[in-house]
């Protein structure tokens, strides 16, 4: 559309023509993950992480330094941890960690005024509770969680950029502090890890044996085109894995989530057999057998 009629949607004055996804919602992701969480058949750990899990013919039991529980079937969701799993078979995928970091400003007479959430090449929502959400940066490779000043004025600058009078407004009203500054001891947004894969797609389904699959597969070194029909993929019983979602997660991993539980129940699948293979966790084994790179 164009950009006076996205200003009609948006509120305020948009400065390019735009694409308008009427469906389109945005979301609080810690007010959604507790009402995911607010189940009588879900009990969280929080502060538990895994130290093992074996597997003992019937049953999975989750090794933790608080405990060990026992389920039929295991589901590896670790996000950014997935790097950092205990099981190799997870540890040795080709995972990256993507840093990122947004910023929290309290609303202006002016900002009030977005209705809808803008996105170019950085994005920010409509007011909530009296705040925005801008940002986001990516530094590639990174493991640093903490939150940082110039990153902030990476996104304020970005935010400029996207649309100058929202930004003037908001920053004029909530100027950034300087380090000397005893406020700036209490920064305002987020920092975080993300987990990626190498092709940028999530990484989902049933676990391999990797160590196995090198086996069974090892003519793959010699012959990329070479037929696997008759050789049946040495799977870990019961095992699977979601992750590697990046920065899409809130809308990638519950439809992700629930092509698993179809393949544990028996169910119709949400996902068709195409993307299903695209997403799943041996691609990147077998691309590695192929490329004589061994993962373990």
């Amino acid at each position: 559309m164009s950009a006076d009629e996205a200003a009609q949607i948006a509120g305020i004055d948009v400065f390019s023509d735009c694409l308008y996804w009427p469906q389109g919602v945005w979301l609080n992701p810690p007010a959604v993950v507790r009402a995911l969480l607010n189940h009588p058949l879900i009990a969280l750990h929080e502060v538990t992480p895994l130290s093992s899990a074996e597997y003992d013919g019937a049953n999975w039991t989750a090794n933790t330094p608080r405990g060990s529980f026992s389920a039929s079937h295991i589901i590896y969701c670790m996000g950014a941890h997935s790097p950092n799993a205990a099981d190799s078979n997870i540890s040795a995928l080709p995972f990256r960690q993507i840093r990122g970091q947004t910023g929290v400003a309290a609303a202006s007479n002016f900002s009030e005024r977005l209705r809808c959430a803008l996105s170019g090449e950085s994005y920010i929502s409509p007011s909530w509770q009296g705040q925005h959400c801008y940002g986001a940066t990516f530094v590639l490779n990174s493991n640093d969680d903490a939150w940082h000043p110039h990153e902030e004025t990476t996104n304020r600058t970005a935010l400029q950029q996207l649309n100058p009078p929202l930004a003037q407004s908001l920053f004029e009203q909530n100027p950034l502090c300087s380090v000397s500054d005893d406020s700036f001891k209490q920064p305002q947004g987020h920092a975080a890890l993300r987990c990626d894969s190498p092709d940028h797609l999530p990484i989902v389904g049933a676990l391999g044996d990797i160590a196995a699959m090198q086996t069974a597969y090892a003519k793959l070194a010699l012959d990329k085109n070479y037929r696997l029909d008759n050789i049946p993929c040495p799977y870990l019983p019961n095992a699977y894995i979601n992750t590697a979602h990046g920065t899409r997660g809130l809308a990638t991993a519950p439809v992700c989530a629930a092509a698993i539980v179809a393949d544990i129940l028996g169910l119709p699948q949400p996902l068709s057999q195409r993307l299903r293979t695209a997403l799943h966790p041996n691609r990147a084994v077998i691309r590695a057998i192929v490329r004589q790179q061994p993962l373990l």
